[in-house]
């Protein structure tokens, strides 16, 4: 069972401010030595205001405060900095950063949990953006944004990167009331050659790339994320840790075009053309490899039409997969609308698919299943999925897919699989499961494709 986690809330010290774009340092009481006190900026409007007030409160080791005036458009000519290990918290009242024409539009080095609420970061060259986690950074690293909104960059709208130093650090990101459209723009309806078409590839509207010792938790809320040409979001966990998501009523929507991905194989493709393959891209994606499990919830969400799959969680090596939710739904997406895999044939590791889902539809899949889920070598695909509806997908309503040594051994209970272009419901190599007043309509193939090894057993439903 899936817990959710209190969030840490840093407190600010308060310091001396000033207005407009004159900041005043803090003082410290006299008599008293310590590195600096937390500083609270007064209210800024312009790129250079901004950057003084991110260098002073780089100077402190507490908790600082920078206020962005009401509804200011700054345009950047360069990337705006933060390189401080003090928590900073970012009050834009609804201000925008435009650009820069170079580069990101604002960078964190110094490894400070990062609180930034009230912003619209847009047309950046490159990230909207950056975060950078230190190698000497411990504990977790918090990245929280809050009415934000990352549209149109060149490459991510937030990119979160621990994976540069493998810190013993690991990731929280938090996502409330925002949206991210339209990023990765960089280079698309351009011809470009294959290196360039790699330096521009799977830049997604947030990513999050964790590496070393820790985890990587994640928490969005209220949020949207479409028109993005890589991933709506994408998580990536590495080394030794878990992945632990909470989504809560969003929707990742028309994300995976990559447009830059030319038809054809483009100038420079190393290998045969004919094997080369156009990248697309997910609604939501989470990628755990070596040692580390998913455990991922999602509540009240869509994955509507994205170019690949809708939602896809896949882990490799020693792990599992757990996933629980309700009121998912994930149409008209070219790949699955749903995708589990786990241990992508990586031999001798072991992990389960374990699954308990109430109200999940997945119609209209352009080029696949409604839900695949593939389960390679040591572990099991087990759980209940309860009032699930597959209408109308290209291939399978639904395919379950465990191989070697594992069982499945499902429950599915008012499953209905309709008007499907391949089986109702596929069943690769062994185990059983056990069907609950489920409707089977007017599929292209068999209603029920089971191997010899799987026992399915049904009560009540029907069988057309």
């Amino acid at each position: 069972m899936i817990k959710a986690r209190a969030l840490l809330v840093l407190p600010l010290a308060v310091a001396i401010g000033a207005c407009g774009d004159t900041d005043v340092l803090p003082t410290s009481p006299e008599g008293v030595e310590q590195p600096s006190a937390g500083f609270l900026s007064g209210s800024v409007s312009s790129a250079q205001g901004l950057q003084r007030a991110l260098d002073r409160a780089a100077g402190s080791y507490s908790p600082s405060r920078i206020t962005i005036r009401r509804g200011a458009v700054i345009h950047l000519d360069e990337t705006l900095t933060y390189d401080g290990a003090g928590a900073l918290s970012i009050q834009a009242n609804g201000a925008t950063l435009v650009g820069p024409a170079k580069g990101n539009a604002l960078d964190f080095y110094g490894g400070g949990d990062i609180t930034i609420r009230g912003l619209t970061v847009t047309g950046a060259a490159e990230h909207g953006i950056y975060a950078e986690v230190p190698g000497d950074r411990t504990g977790t690293f918090h990245f929280s944004m809050t009415g934000v909104e990352l549209r149109e960059n060149g490459f991510a709208g937030l990119w979160i990167d621990d994976q540069v130093h493998n810190s013993a650090a690991g990731v929280s990101l938090r996502v409330v009331g925002s949206t991210v459209v339209g990023n990765n723009t960089a280079g698309v309806g351009e011809v470009l050659t294959y290196d360039q078409v790699l330096a521009l590839a799977d830049k997604d509207g947030i990513r999050v790339n964790e590496g070393g010792a820790g985890d990587l938790h994640s928490t969005i809320r209220n949020s949207e994320f479409y028109w993005n040409q890589a991933d709506g979001v994408e998580l990536d966990e590495t080394g030794d840790g878990d992945v632990y998501s909470y989504i809560y009523s969003s929707r990742f929507d028309d994300n995976g075009d990559q447009l830059q991905f030319p038809d054809e194989a483009p100038a420079g493709f190393p290998d045969d053309p004919d094997d080369y393959e156009k990248d697309l891209e997910d609604g939501f994606d989470i990628d755990e490899n070596d040692e580390g499990s998913i455990y991922a919830w999602f509540s009240n969400v869509t994955a509507f039409s994205n170019e690949d799959e809708g939602i896809d969680l896949d882990e490799t090596f020693n792990g599992s997969i757990h996933m629980a939710g309700a009121r998912i739904v994930a149409n008209e997406n070219f790949g699955a609308g749903i995708q589990l895999t786990e241990s992508e044939e990586q031999e001798g590791t072991d992990g389960d698919i374990v699954l308990g889902l109430l109200n999940v539809t997945t119609n209209g899949s352009r080029d696949s299943r409604g839900i695949r889920l593939e389960e390679f070598y040591g572990g099991d695909i087990r759980g209940l999925l309860t009032r699930y509806t597959a209408d109308g997908n290209d291939s399978d309503g639904m395919r379950v897919e465990e191989y070697d040594d594992g069982e499945i051994d499902l429950r599915i209970w008012r499953g209905a699989f309709t008007n499907n272009g391949g089986d109702g419901l596929q069943l690769e190599e062994n185990g059983a499961v056990t069907l609950i007043n489920a409707l089977f309509d007017n599929n292209d193939d068999d209603d029920i494709n089971a191997d010899d090894d799987v026992v399915v057993t049904t009560y009540g439903g029907r069988m057309n």
